[in-house]
């Protein structure tokens, strides 16, 4: 089995690589943090982690941070990508390495509310995930139209039609 998850490590100042003021699950708040998503792997042989990617937020490949990039020698080719985009490429590079034969797939309520990257996942994995206590569950596909916000004309937000099992 594959397991994927991102630890948060609450940091103080702002010099290690790609800390910045976000989310921190560990802190329970918005703290000077970093993360690093990871891939782990399971089987009656034993356990342990694979591989894994620091996620360096946006602000640090600005041109305001070129300097703390370079002293902390952060490859200059580097591009941004999500947690969720980090988490799927480990992912993808693992079962594509074909060392670690696995049909399933376990993460948390982050990876498991995003429909999106459930839908990117290998064809190959089964995956089991939390879900947010808010995710509405159905036993068979309810109608469901896109909403808009106000303040943007372009559909967001999927919801399910009123009457709607």
């Amino acid at each position: 089995m594959i397991n994927v998850g991102w630890p948060e490590f609450i940091k103080k100042g702002k010099e290690s690589v790609g800390v910045a003021r976000q989310y921190c699950g560990a802190a329970g708040k918005v703290d000077t943090a970093n993360w690093r998503p990871w891939v782990g792997y399971s089987s009656e042989k034993g356990y342990g982690l694979l591989t894994g990617r620091l996620y360096m937020p946006k602000i640090w490949l600005t041109d305001e941070y070129t300097k703390r990039r370079k002293d902390n020698w952060v490859p200059e080719d580097l591009v941004f990508q999500t947690k969720l985009q980090i988490a799927l490429d480990l992912i993808n590079k693992t079962v594509e390495s074909n060392l670690f034969p696995a049909k399933w797939l376990g993460c948390d309520a982050t990876f498991g509310s995003d429909l999106n990257f459930l839908q990117s996942l290998p064809e190959s994995l089964y995956y089991f995930a939390s879900i947010r206590p808010d995710t509405y569950v159905f036993s068979k596909k309810p109608k469901s139209r896109f909403t808009l916000y106000e303040e943007n004309p372009y559909p967001k937000i999927l919801r399910v039609l009123p009457g709607e099992p």
